[in-house]
């Protein structure tokens, strides 16, 4: 028996050894295709990140700004020459409420260059009246859903939480607008509030890019000339009540007024009084 051992013993070891050694080669190849799907990952991770860096995007929104300006200026000569619109046709193909939505909340995440050229985007496609305001309403509706995980987006903060007492439109375009406008000024009175540096001129952007919907619609033929009634309508009510606004809310009032081109000046109230003594305001010279 004990021989039999032996000799089993020894036929059963040459057969583990083989048995070790497949096992290992299976184990180093499973290891070496872990490592390299790890080094894929990790460089896709790396090219992603490249993408989603701030000076891609921006050179990205740089080029659609380009893009949307040579074809509303085309657009807008080719409309008042009555001539076919090849450059109309495809703006309107890029300016569906998906993708202005995605505009919109860039508006409100971006740094404040972007946030220049977003606004500029924005400015040319309104200029191209085949492009209905009902197309940028539509964009902030989307804008401001609520995100999967339930948490509230900014630019849904911007619209439902920001609080205005003058001001109230029906279009959610403009609300959207003004509020954002109205965030960035209030937080300028305040000194529980720090924005970001260049938050002042994109504000002035802000307020250039209502203004412009307000003069772009003069005509009561345009097919946005309903953003223009609405502004008329906030305007009217402004002067109407005017010395109620100025004591109780001198700030927003400060805003609407901003809206009207010319009563912006040098970020001044433009109801406070003062006047310039060699480029300085009284109340400075008073300081000194």
């Amino acid at each position: 028996m004990d021989l039999f051992d032996q000799e089993s013993s020894q036929q059963v070891k040459p057969d583990k050894v083989e048995a070790r050694k497949d096992e290992s080669k299976e184990d180093a190849a499973k290891r070496e295709a872990e490592a390299k799907q790890k080094q894929r990952v990790t460089q896709q991770l790396t090219q992603i990140d490249r993408i989603y860096q701030e000076t891609f995007l921006r050179r990205l929104i740089r080029i659609v700004e380009i893009f949307t300006n040579v074809h509303s200026r085309k657009a807008v000569k080719q409309d008042k020459e009555s001539l076919g619109s090849y450059h109309i046709n495809l703006l309107v193909k890029l300016t569906n409420s998906e993708n202005l939505a995605t505009l919109l909340n860039l508006l409100v995440l971006a740094s404040p260059p972007m946030k220049f050229t977003i606004l500029q985007i924005l400015q040319q496609l309104i200029s191209v009246q085949q492009i209905s305001h009902s197309v940028f309403d539509k964009a902030v509706e989307i804008a401001v859903q609520t995100n999967e995980d339930g948490q509230t987006t900014e630019a849904e903060s911007i619209l439902k939480q920001v609080k205005t007492q003058i001001a109230e439109f029906k279009s959610p375009f403009l609300q959207f607008m003004y509020h954002y406008l109205f965030s960035i000024r209030s937080k300028m009175w305040s000194k529980s509030n720090i924005e970001s540096e260049g938050s002042y001129a994109v504000s002035g952007e802000v307020i250039r890019t209502i203004r412009f919907i307000y003069e772009h619609n003069y005509d009561s033929k345009c097919s946005n000339y309903a953003w223009r009634e609405e502004i008329d309508q906030l305007f009217d009510k402004v002067f109407q009540n005017f010395g109620k606004f100025k004591s109780s809310y001198p700030i927003e009032l400060e805003i609407v007024l901003s809206l009207i081109r010319g009563c912006d000046f040098r970020g001044m109230m433009q109801y406070a009084p003062g006047y310039l003594i060699e480029n300085q305001i009284e109340d400075e010279v008073r300081q000194e």
